[in-house]
C-alpha cells in the first residue's frame, strides 16, 4: 500500500488492512493517484490523504484524511490530478496535469477544481481517468483529453490534447481506461480497444456473448465479468493479473474492483480476495509468512488469487471494495445499524 495515501498517520506501507476511515455515511468510491487517494462518501462529501497541490478545507497533514470544499457525484483520479462531478453537474478538474490532462488549456497546473464542462444527463454520467489522461461519458457522449501518444484519444497521434475532444462519434454506453488505453462499448453493443493494448482486442468475444458485463481497468490490462459471474482478462500478465482466470470462488461475487497492475473481488459479503502486482502490500499477507505489526515485509510481491480479509461476526459485512495505486480498499458495514 502506498506512502502517504493511506490515511493512516504514517508512511509505511501495510501488507494487512488497517482501519484508516470511520463514518455513519456510506462511501461510494475511492480512486487512487500516484501518491494520492480520494474518497467519496454517499452524501456527496470527498475527502483526500497523501500528495496532491489541492486546496482543501484544512491543509493539515497529508498523511490524513482532509475534505475537499464542495459537493461532489462522482470522482477519478490521474497521476497527478483529479477530475469530479460537482452535484451542480460539472465536471471540474485540479493538480497537475502536464499532458493536458486538466482540460483547462494551455494550464498545466491548478490548486482549484476548476470546471471544465457542464453535465447534460446527469443520470447517464460519469469520470475516468489514469496516469494522463482524463475522460467524460455524458449520455451516450465520450469525450476526453491528455496524452495521445498512444492514439487512445484520437488519430492520429499527439502528444498533448488540452481540452475535452470526442473519443467516438456513435453512441458509448460503458468505459474504463488504463495507462495510455480506453475500452468503451458502444450502444449497439460493439466493443472497441484504442490505444496501448488496442492489439488485445481480436481477443474480445463477439457482442451477442459481451451483452451483460462490467469492465474495470489495470495500467496495462482490461478484466472483465459477465452475468455468469465469470471473469475475462485482456494483455500483459506478467505480474499474475490474470490470476482470477480460472479460480473458484467460494461464494457469490458481491464487489470486485482493480487497481493499477492488481485486482480485488469480495465472495458472499465476507471475505476478500487479492492477486497480481503486490509490491507495496496491497495483495495482503501469506498464511506462511505472517506479520504481527502490519508493515509490508516484500512477501508477496508477484501475489496469486490471496485471501487477504475476511469477516467472521454474522453482524458484519463487506459491502464493497476498491483498488487504487498499489492499494486496496475494503468498506465493511454493521448490520441493522
Amino acid at each position: 500500500m502506498v506512502v502517504v495515501s493511506l490515511g493512516l498517520g504514517h508512511d509505511n506501507d501495510m501488507l494487512v488492512p488497517q482501519t484508516t476511515f470511520k463514518s455513519s455515511i456510506k462511501i461510494v468510491k475511492i480512486e487512487g493517484g500516484g501518491n494520492f487517494t480520494v474518497l467519496l462518501l454517499e452524501n456527496g462529501w470527498l475527502y483526500l490523504a497523501g500528495d496532491l497541490p489541492l486546496e482543501l478545507e484544512c491543509n493539515g497533514d497529508k498523511k490524513t484524511w482532509r475534505r475537499v470544499p464542495g459537493l461532489y457525484r462522482d470522482v477519478a483520479c490521474g497521476w497527478s490530478h483529479i477530475v469530479a462531478i460537482t452535484v451542480e453537474n460539472f465536471v471540474v478538474t485540479g493538480g497537475v496535469g502536464e499532458r493536458g490532462e486538466l482540460g483547462q488549456g494551455s494550464k498545466k497546473e491548478s490548486p482549484f477544481l476548476n470546471p471544465i464542462m457542464q453535465i447534460r444527463h446527469p443520470l447517464k454520467s460519469q469520470v475516468l481517468a489514469c496516469f494522463y489522461n482524463t475522460y467524460v461519458l455524458d449520455g451516450g457522449q465520450l469525450l476526453g483529453c491528455g496524452s495521445n501518444t498512444k492514439c487512445q484519444i484520437r488519430e492520429p497521434k499527439e502528444r498533448i490534447i488540452d481540452s475535452l475532444v470526442n473519443v467516438c462519434e456513435a453512441s458509448v454506453s460503458q468505459a474504463c481506461a488504463g495507462k495510455n488505453y480506453v475500452f468503451y462499448q458502444k450502444a449497439d453493443g460493439h466493443i472497441r480497444l484504442k490505444g496501448s493494448i488496442s492489439n488485445s482486442e481480436t481477443h474480445l468475444p463477439p457482442m451477442d456473448q459481451f451483452s451483460a458485463f462490467e469492465c474495470r481497468s489495470m495500467w496495462t490490462s482490461l478484466l472483465t465479468f459477465n452475468a455468469n459471474q465469470k471473469f475475462q482478462f485482456y494483455g500483459q500478465a506478467n505480474q499474475k493479473q490474470d490470476a482470477i482466470i480460472g479460480f473458484s470462488c467460494n461464494g457469490p461475487v458481491t464487489a470486485w474492483s482493480t487497481g493499477s497492475e492488481h485486482g480485488i473481488v469480495c465472495i458472499g459479503g465476507k471475505q476478500v480476495f487479492c492477486w497480481g502486482w503486490g509490491e507495496h502490500g496491497n495483495c495482503g499477507s501469506l498464511p506462511t509468512s505472517p506479520t504481527p505489526d502490519g508493515v509490508n515485509d516484500r512477501s508477496n510481491i508477484n501475489s496469486g488469487v490471496n485471501l487477504a480479509y475476511k469477516v467472521d461476526s454474522t453482524d458484519v459485512a463487506i459491502y464493497t471494495c476498491f483498488g487504487g495505486c498499489a492499494t486496496s480498499w475494503i468498506c465493511v458495514e454493521r448490520l441493522g445499524s
